[in-house]
């Protein structure tokens, strides 16, 4: 049960189309990845609980109006494609602010 992983660093033409393979399968990378990317990067720092609830539920989880918007335009394309689970697995966990009180209302 032993797997062998390989990293390869090498330059990417953009101009032809890029190819992950992953599980479930082959996913097609647009040239526009990047931007993708750090939209959806913003959206959980802006307080998204996860890409997902936006996506398919809608819900806009407190997070800024224009931020939800700019998201679901980015983001709405490649709901249904195998894109957006690679994308979200690569998506940095991003810890939700909690509140530090303690029962009592005291604090040490």
């Amino acid at each position: 049960m032993y797997h062998k992983h390989l990293l390869i660093h090498t330059t990417i033409n953009y101009s032809l189309p890029l190819i992950v393979y992953s599980d479930p399968g082959p996913v097609v990378i647009p040239v526009n990845f990047d931007e993708i990317y750090e939209t959806g990067k913003k959206t959980l720092e802006a307080g998204a609980e996860n890409l997902y609830r936006i996506l398919f539920v809608g819900n806009i989880d407190k997070i800024d109006p224009d931020v939800f918007e700019e998201a679901t335009n980015m983001l709405m394309p490649y709901r249904d494609t195998p894109l957006f689970p690679l994308l979200t697995r690569l998506m940095p966990k991003i810890e939700a602010k909690k509140s530090k009180k303690k029962k009592g209302g005291k604090s040490k």
